[in-house]
């Protein structure tokens, strides 16, 4: 076994698959020691796979770690998180903890006589939500910049999204610059769900919804927003109206993307209207994904006060197409000039085809005529 004292950067992948007496423990054990006493100032250490106590007791003495990935199935415990947590030069962390207790979580860093996280500034945390709000709430006020989280919480019980949403307003709001929310689900168990429960006479059941726009709307407050992705099975049933509530919100939005799967008929979903709405609102936006209904498109023009918006060069519109693709491109290259990159649903490649010609057509020079 050979290690340099300057190595800052260690992968593991140790797998999920149960050890048995006479596995690879005992040497991982062993490399791991070394790299603490040869290596103290190892600066990234990533790991993935079941991992043994003794080997967590490790990890939780390499303090000088400014990035870490733990993505340890059930072996992750809150006693490491609380180690972890006090790294002071910490500043990026991801964190598998689906299977933490929150009341135990949340008593746990309640009584940490030391500060948690002084230095975090990027988190990925894969979690139940109330896990998810502990762990931002616990955050020092102001050191976010980058949060990527994800709902693992059981399917068919609704996420209750407005306490993690609240935390991480109170948070980040003065330095939260890209903010990524996800939260998958099976359909075939939200169909079967709703398909069970047609017709009873008792409380309406709780299935799995998409994010509430009076949820979306707490996270107003991040003024500094440059980059809001919504990657959710059940994409956001929101208004036109809505959106704008939203984007008015985040000044500095650069990139959108609020879900390229198409909306139930029944589904509250932006219209073309809202392209308007983020030509006004959103004058810094470069890319934006979204579902919309571009139905009467075609007898429409931009009003006059909508300026012609220059920074946004690419677009992934989800959309059932009626209009023609020469109308739609008219709309488009108006409201987007710079617009180079527009895709649509698969399955309408060949009209958003004709669409992508008809812009690069508009966006030639005209011919000089002498």
């Amino acid at each position: 076994m050979s290690l340099s004292s300057k190595l800052s950067n260690l992968d593991l992948d140790l797998g999920f698959k149960s050890r048995g007496p006479n596995s690879s423990s005992d040497y991982i054990r062993q490399y791991l020691q070394e790299v603490v006493r040869i290596a103290p100032g190892l600066q990234r250490l990533n790991i993935r796979g079941s991992v043994a106590h003794t080997l967590l007791g490790l990890v939780s003495s390499m303090r000088n770690l400014q990035t870490l990935s733990l993505r340890l199935g059930a072996s992750m415990t809150i006693d490491v998180l609380l180690a972890v947590s006090t790294f002071q030069s910490l500043s990026a962390l991801e964190l598998h903890a689906g299977h933490l207790n929150a009341d135990d979580l949340s008593c746990a860093l309640h009584n940490q006589d030391r500060p948690v996280f002084p230095s975090l500034k990027t988190l990925r945390i894969r979690a139940h939500a109330p896990v998810l709000e502990s762990i931002i709430d616990s955050i020092p006020p102001n050191t976010l910049h980058t949060l990527r989280i994800e709902a693992e919480d059981p399917s068919g019980v609704p996420v209750v999204w407005s306490g993690v949403f609240k935390a991480i307003s109170h948070k980040a709001a003065n330095t939260l610059q890209n903010l990524t929310i996800e939260h998958h689900i099976e359909l075939d168990d939200v169909e079967q769900h709703n398909a069970d429960t047609t017709g009873s006479s008792q409380v309406e059941a709780k299935t799995d919804t998409p994010i509430p726009f009076d949820d979306l709307q707490i996270l107003r407050p991040l003024r500094h927003l440059r980059q809001v992705v919504l990657d959710t099975t059940l994409p956001p049933a929101l208004s036109d109206e809505n959106i704008i509530t939203l984007v008015t919100g985040w000044p500095e939005l650069r990139h959108l993307d609020l879900g390229a799967t198409l909306l139930s008929p029944e589904a509250a979903s932006p219209t073309f209207l809202s392209l308007n709405a983020l030509a006004k609102g959103a004058p810094n936006l470069e890319s934006l994904v979204i579902s919309a209904d571009l139905n009467g498109i075609e007898a429409a023009a931009v009003p006059v006060d909508v300026p012609s918006h220059v920074a946004l060069t690419r677009m992934t519109l989800a959309c059932t197409l009626t209009s023609e693709p020469v109308q739609v491109a008219t709309y488009l290259h108006r409201l987007f000039p710079s617009l180079v990159d527009v895709e649509g649903h698969p399955e309408r490649e060949e009209h958003w085809s004709r669409i992508r010609d008809a812009m690069q057509r508009m966006r030639l020079p005209l011919p000089h005529i002498e």
